[in-house]
């Protein structure tokens, strides 16, 4: 099944397994009429999702080997499937269609460790998801104890019960009045005790880890602050470090791409390279027809960089060991004697000259704003100019053209 389609089942799934979760144990506890419809829907469904789940679990085992059933699962699927509701007259038999609510939970596990860019907000769905129904299964079991299980507002006070026990909040206006009902109340308050924990502490670590560019930034901002303070910075100084953390934060959210990076294995890191710096290298004029092959080759060995406005990129009288690439800025190209050039932004590039013609700069290049740049030292020029020589000759050109 195509991942679009196995995505939109396993929701099919988990609403008929949602539905049966809640009506069915309602349906028991306060003598409502069953829905025959929802036990005709979930039959069906149900058994549609054995054969789905028999036939990949065969499909794995011919692809990697292991074992081909996984028997405790087949179990559970199966006894969620069969409509024993229909075929014996016990309410309580109704409620093995709930066990499918644990393939629910699985594969909303499943869905969470793949999502990458929503991960932490999807944890904290899955798990207010997860409470909701745990709190309305102990209602529904305080209603089956209660002697006033026929009062409309049962489910309402039971809830308001649930809630508070669970929470530790308690205030003692519902009470248990027998012993079963106080053995009930002492087992949900161990349990509250155990959730209450769990839900302080994963809100706050999932709070925490919502936005970790965030976090990130002030932890080094108050680095930044103490160093500035115990070795007595300049003010300009300050202010001017203070300007460049906060342009990695705006535009970058904080995070050092080459971090990233060395942690992906080889092909992975190739491909999301090639998706950061095709756009620039293409835009350059002279590698726009290259290969795929080639701009792969040269989008691994990019070099991500950044200058402050006012800062001296180039200044002529230096040796060149790098051209760099413009992914957002703009930069000012003076001459010797300072006198202005012109002007470069996005998808240029500059320093080209001296590097390819292993000449000290004729030229220098001062960042007008904030700049993103990508920089090819001369290492990588000489891997370019021996194994393309076509791409090394049209750069060479291009050189020649600014003497």
């Amino acid at each position: 099944m195509r991942p679009n389609l196995a995505t939109a089942w396993s929701v099919v799934v988990g609403v008929v397994a949602t539905a049966e979760a809640v009506v069915t144990p309602l349906s028991i506890v306060r003598e409502v009429v069953y829905l025959p419809w929802l036990e005709a829907v979930a039959t069906v469904v149900f058994a549609a999702d054995v054969v789905r789940h028999v036939r990949l679990r065969l499909e794995r085992h011919k692809a990697i080997g292991g074992p081909a059933i996984h028997l405790p699962w087949l179990i559970v699927d199966i006894a969620a499937a069969i409509p024993l509701a229909s075929l014996l007259d016990i309410p309580a038999i109704r409620l093995l269609r709930i066990l499918k609510f644990g393939r629910v939970a699985q594969d909303l596990g499943r869905w969470q460790r793949r999502e990458i860019r929503f991960n932490h907000a999807l944890r904290l769905v899955i798990f207010a998801y997860g409470l909701s129904i745990s709190a309305h299964w102990l209602t529904c079991g305080w209603i089956a104890l209660r002697e006033d299980a026929g009062d409309p507002l049962a489910y309402v006070h039971a809830l308001y019960w649930c809630v508070t026990t669970l929470t530790t909040v308690g205030y003692g206006d519902i009470v248990p009045r027998t012993g079963a009902q106080t053995w009930y109340a002492i087992a949900v308050m161990i349990l509250g005790v155990g959730i209450y924990a769990y839900l302080i502490g994963n809100i706050a670590n999932i709070v925490a880890n919502l936005n970790p560019a965030r976090a990130r930034y002030a932890e080094m901002m108050g680095r930044v602050s103490a160093f500035a303070r115990y070795r007595s910075l300049p003010n300009d100084l300050q202010h001017r470090i203070r300007e460049y953390f906060d342009y990695v934060w705006e535009q970058r959210l904080g995070y050092e791409e080459q971090t990233v990076l060395d942690a992906l294995p080889a092909s992975l890191r190739t491909e999301v390279v090639l998706h950061l710096k095709r756009d620039v290298i293409e835009r350059v004029p002279i590698f726009r027809d290259a290969s795929l092959h080639f701009i792969r080759e040269v989008a691994a060995d990019l070099e991500p960089v950044v200058h402050m406005p006012g800062d001296y990129i180039i200044k002529s009288g230096e040796v060149a060991n790098a051209m760099y690439f413009i992914s957002r800025g703009r930069v000012e190209i003076q001459a010797t004697d300072g006198r202005h050039i012109r002007y470069m932004e996005d998808g240029e590039f500059f320093g080209e000259v001296g590097l390819v013609l292993g000449e000290v700069r004729t030229a220098t290049v001062r960042a007008v704003t904030f700049c993103d740049c990508y920089r090819l030292d001369d290492a990588m020029w000489a891997e370019i100019a021996r194994h393309h020589p076509d791409v090394a000759a049209k750069i060479a050109g291009r050189a020649r053209g600014w003497e």
